[in-house]
């Protein structure tokens, strides 16, 4: 049995989110050991069930929407200097919170003909919540992105391996081959507080989006109304795709 705790504490959060706590525990069982079953066929048995939540800070210089000086000043023509500063078009957000996982995993390694048939087999289920994400906004607004957390997202992974050595001599020689799989099922459980899509990158007509019931990444594609000669007769509006 495996317990574990840990705290962080981290400058580019909100004070009232600054610190954070996470733990895990894991616990394995060797059956063959316990209840002696180990032979010739089956030799090595071990079963395991984990759980862990993690937890991490977001970029710096995400929580306040500050105007940037332009160097260098210049001088009037009566001898002033003046210093110009311009607002950048990221809104950013003083209520963030930490990025958050928690996990739980089962697994079961087995080991037969001495060795000679290696299996690890694992089933994971993954949430992540309050991922740090750049949403695309109205630009009517003033801004074209916003720091937000954005939803959860749920991954359900399946893994398997098989270690195989068909050919060992008393020579010293070794052929040994290895075999996985890997499956990961993601969906998205949540966007914004709308339940809005959520869309990510600077794509104007193709791009990655987050949708509630879709896989996590998805991409989109824009269409545009044309007339009988394939002329274009308006322009999408970037967000809403109308």
């Amino acid at each position: 049995v495996n317990l574990t705790g840990r705290n962080d504490w981290a400058s580019t959060l909100p004070v009232d989110n600054r610190s954070y706590f996470y733990p895990s525990a894991g616990v394995s069982f060797i059956f063959t050991d316990a209840f002696d079953l180990g032979g010739d066929i089956l030799t090595y048995g071990k079963v395991r069930a984990n759980y862990a939540a993690t937890k991490r800070d977001v970029p710096p210089y995400q929580l306040a929407t500050t105007y940037a000086v332009t160097s260098p000043s210049y001088l009037t023509p009566a001898g002033a200097t003046v210093y110009s500063a311009s607002l950048s078009d990221a809104l950013k957000n003083s209520g963030l919170n930490p990025e958050a996982v928690k996990e739980i995993e089962f697994g079961a390694d087995l080991s037969f003909f001495n060795g000679r048939v290696k299996t690890d087999l694992t089933y994971y289920r993954k949430t992540s919540s309050d991922l740090f994400v750049t949403k695309r906004i109205p630009v009517t607004s003033g801004f074209s992105t916003q720091a937000i957390n954005a939803g959860s997202i749920r991954n359900i992974g399946y893994e398997a391996g098989i270690d195989i050595t068909p050919i060992k001599t008393k020579s010293g020689f070794t052929w040994n081959t290895y075999f996985s799989f890997n499956k990961i099922v993601s969906e998205v459980l949540s966007t914004d507080d709308q339940g809005a899509d959520i869309i990510l990158g600077n794509g104007a007509f193709i791009g990655n989006v987050q949708r509630v019931g879709q896989p996590f990444g998805m991409l989109y594609g824009l269409g545009r109304a044309k007339d009988k000669n394939g002329n274009s007769l308006i322009w999408p509006d970037i967000v809403t795709g109308k």
